[in-house]
């Protein structure tokens, strides 16, 4: 009898996991690309403000969303998680959905990664 109220437990977790199981590419284009500005506007060098930066976002993340869209391949549903893979042209990133939440990596393994993925996605003309 007491393994019933460890099943029930057990079975409630897994139910809320598939609940939350975010399996929708665009939630998690949306989560990489806020992520890419946030690593590249957060990181100001010396003698460049990073408002520029906050002015600019508006206009550039739904460029940089649609960028990362289409190069994150269709993600595989592990029902209770979800995997993504996106080939951007200066680094692939990975990523994991789960709870409703998103978890992505390589984690800032240099602070600059995010702003050369950006520069490398923006049109020649942008990046000068």
């Amino acid at each position: 009898m007491k393994k019933l109220p460890l099943f029930l437990a057990f079975s409630l977790l897994l139910w809320v996991l598939f609940e939350t199981n975010p399996n929708h590419k665009g939630r998690y284009a949306k989560y990489v690309a806020a992520e890419l500005q946030s690593i590249c506007c957060s990181r100001a060098s010396p003698g460049a403000p990073a408002a520029p930066c906050q002015r600019l976002r508006p206009i550039t993340e739904p460029l940089v969303h649609g960028v990362v869209y289409l190069y994150t391949d269709s993600p595989t549903n592990y029902i209770f998680f979800t995997k993504y893979t996106t080939r951007l042209p200066a680094r692939t990133v990975y990523g994991i959905g789960v709870a409703g939440q998103f978890v992505v990596w390589p984690k800032r393994e240099k602070e600059s990664w995010g702003c050369e993925i950006l520069i490398s996605l923006l049109p020649s003309t942008l990046s000068e």
